[in-house]
């Protein structure tokens, strides 16, 4: 295999904006990429009537690329696709200015053992940002990093990192480096952003992001694989969770550590305590994001997973079905699905190991939000936890379901979701993807609601501007047919729906 130097695109700064044209591949699959907003390039020919047609049509000629081609900018607002087919209607042949990246390949020797990779479109995703354009911490509330681990040394800040007793009685105390009260916290700090391009090992989901060792474990209780050494168990309390959330709000938004994701591969059964929620809301309050494992008992999602403002992460195997062990509810519907088994990853002392369990899910996710945090840094919590569900690969039921949540993470479509400055709010607001929508092209319109007003049983209802009923929506998505199975027609709509927990609305284009 031919490895390409690290020529890292962290940004396309030359392109006022961007915009995302898809097509259907011979085997079916929709393919996206991107072109430059409002610009395209036009056959002319040189031929002066061709260009007076183009410039009398509201088109600007801005630059002769060759003898043959023109780039031209179109009306503020008008879409590539539009103009596209306006200019053939003149029968002027056009194309979109597509953008092109440097294609980045890590040199981690042990790379073709990450198969969840590939399944999260990361790679695609490296192409526009790998975490260095902004820091991003990863917090890992766990039984502690190692930083004696080769993969992890580098990523570990060199202060800040902490540890605090199970009980939560002592802590935080400074454990600089850190060390682990067994495996797990290096194993999940690697999936989540382990040394990546060093020639060696693995590569982390944020090549960039660092990581902060928050250890809630005591070394006295925990065998190196995580088992019970004295009948204490290896186990951890919320008092300590309190603690570390507690020490990690007055780190986030400092310039030592930047925004922080905490990461939280732990859980329990029962409901979220009213004090760890509280303590959560007050940090989510300042901005920092939460991830946890939904755990890996098929039962109900585990605490803190069910606690508001943290992102529950359920477990897909390489077939993207559920994980046998995978936790599942309704509080799956605040959150995602990523790969949990066979997880290759960081192991100790120094070594690499296939691991299972949402554990391990939960990171990956982590990752994916630190790749996006960097890559717009002035971007809020609540949006990039809105978009890192929207963007995601639905599986199962359409829409949020109590298995997979909004779907598997898909870190390719979180990326080009904030680079398309796509306007998804935390707002009562129904936002409609794509739209303008085209049937014959697009298959089904999907629609985004609120977290908040969510249910399990929720409809939704299509109206026309006359007020006219056309169809109700039960999973999120329509296929643009009315409540007669006949195709409506092409114009604007809205879409409607009311929950005991409240209302939304929202407009979009149908074009045939």
């Amino acid at each position: 295999m031919r490895f390409i130097l690290p020529l890292f695109l962290l940004s396309l700064p030359l392109f006022a904006g961007m915009e995302n044209l898809s097509y259907l591949s011979s085997s079916g699959k929709k393919i996206t990429y991107q072109v430059e907003s409002g610009k395209l390039i036009v056959r002319l020919d040189s031929d002066e009537k061709k260009k007076a047609a183009v410039e009398k049509a509201g088109y600007k000629i801005i630059e002769r690329l060759s003898d043959m081609h023109y780039l031209v900018s179109c009306s503020t607002g008008l879409k590539v696709s539009s103009a596209i087919d306006s200019l053939a209607k003149m029968s002027i042949k056009a194309s979109p200015n597509k953008i092109y990246g440097i294609k980045s390949l890590p040199n981690d020797t042990a790379l073709s053992s990450q198969y969840y990779l590939s399944k999260i479109s990361a790679y695609s995703a490296w192409e526009y940002e790998t975490g260095f354009n902004s820091l991003v911490t990863i917090a890992v509330i766990d039984s502690g990093i190692s930083a004696a681990h080769s993969d992890l040394s580098s990523k570990i800040h060199s202060s800040g990192n902490v540890s605090i007793s199970a009980n939560g009685l002592s802590g935080p105390a400074a454990n600089d480096p850190p060390t682990p009260a067994c495996y797990h916290g290096s194993a999940v700090a690697g999936a989540a952003a382990a040394a990546t391009n060093n020639a060696a090992g693995i590569a982390g989901v944020s090549w960039g992001a660092k990581l902060l060792s928050v250890k809630i474990f005591n070394d006295s209780d925990c065998d190196i694989s995580c088992g019970d050494v004295n009948s204490n168990g290896c186990v951890t309390s919320d008092s300590a969770i309190i603690k570390a959330v507690s020490y990690l709000k007055g780190l986030h938004g400092n310039p030592l550590y930047g925004k922080i994701v905490a990461n939280l591969s732990l859980g329990g059964a029962g409901p979220c305590d009213s004090a760890l929620q509280a303590e959560i809301n007050d940090a989510y309050s300042k901005g920092m994001i939460f991830v946890a494992s939904a755990g890996n008992d098929s039962s109900l999602v585990n605490s803190p997973a069910n606690c508001a403002n943290v992102i529950p992460v359920s477990a897909t195997d390489e077939n993207d079905s559920l994980s046998w062990f995978s936790s599942r509810g309704d509080a799956m519907l605040n959150g995602v699905a990523a790969p949990g088994e066979n997880i290759y990853t960081c192991a100790l002392p120094n070594t690499y190991a296939n691991d299972s369990g949402t554990s391990f899910s939960a990171p990956i996710v982590s990752g994916v939000l630190a790749l996006m945090w960097s890559y717009k840094p002035a971007l809020s919590n609540s949006y990039l936890t809105e978009i890192i569900k929207k963007s995601a690969d639905d599986l199962g039921e359409r829409g949020p379901d109590s298995l997979f949540g909004w779907g598997r993470v898909n870190a390719f479509r979180s990326i080009l979701f904030i680079s398309d400055n796509s306007s998804f709010s935390s707002s009562k607001k129904i936002t409609a993807f794509p739209s303008p929508f085209s049937p014959s092209k697009d298959g089904v319109i999907n629609f985004y609601v609120p977290q908040e007003i969510v249910t399990s049983e929720m409809k939704l209802y299509i109206y026309d501007f006359n007020g006219d009923f056309i169809a109700e929506v039960k999973n999120f998505s329509w296929n643009g047919k009315n409540a007669s199975g006949i195709d409506a027609a092409s114009g604007a709509y809205i879409v409607l729906t009311k929950t005991d927990k409240g209302k939304a609305s929202g407009k979009f284009l149908l074009l045939r």
